[in-house]
């Protein structure tokens, strides 16, 4: 067990509790016992995307909040959240916030992601899956860039049926090089 000031998330349901606990903003929380985890203790996420693994983001009537565990520190096995002793909560993330937070930099689930390995739609980066992605080796359709899976995709070396650019395969593809 590590003890020093750890930053990370909570989810609440719309009153501010978790598993029948009432928490408030800007108090500090202590338990008794011996922590262990899933069983004793105060449980955060250091990631954010990993707080929607627990909590339902779709679901408007959660809230979530920046935490700090001030206390001893124990890890899942998967790091995808954590458990203290004792835990700070530093302040309620906005609605928009939490998604715009939620929804940038690397390995991101959602809409309008950037960064790179993103899954959904309107993605920036590279290696994105869904439509309408920019960047290369996207998978789904409407992608721009280069070798990318899918129909109509514009760019080059791209797999699918009506790809515009160079070196694709497929059927109706426009270009030079193309294949089908």
């Amino acid at each position: 067990m590590k003890k020093e000031v750890v930053k990370g998330y909570k989810g609440f349901d719309k009153n501010l509790c978790c598993r029948g606990f009432q928490y408030e903003v800007g108090k500090t929380y202590e338990i008794n016992g011996i922590l262990k985890m899933c069983d004793n203790g105060f449980h955060f996420c250091k990631k954010l995307s990993n707080v929607n693994e627990f909590y339902g983001f779709s679901n408007e009537n959660y809230r979530y909040c920046e935490v700090e565990a001030v206390g001893q520190v124990i890890d899942d096995e998967d790091s995808e959240k954590s458990v203290t002793d004792k835990i700070k909560i530093v302040r309620e993330i906005p609605r928009e916030e939490f998604i715009e937070m939620s929804n940038t930099g690397a390995n991101n689930t959602g809409w309008c992601n950037s960064g790179y390995r993103n899954s959904g739609y309107r993605n920036s980066g590279d290696w994105n899956s869904g439509d309408r992605n920019s960047g290369n080796y996207n998978s789904g359709n409407y992608n721009s860039g280069y070798r990318n899976s899918g129909d109509c995709n514009s760019g080059d070396c791209n797999s699918g049926d009506c790809n515009s650019g160079d070196r694709n395969s497929g059927n109706y593809n426009s270009g030079n090089y193309n294949s089908g």
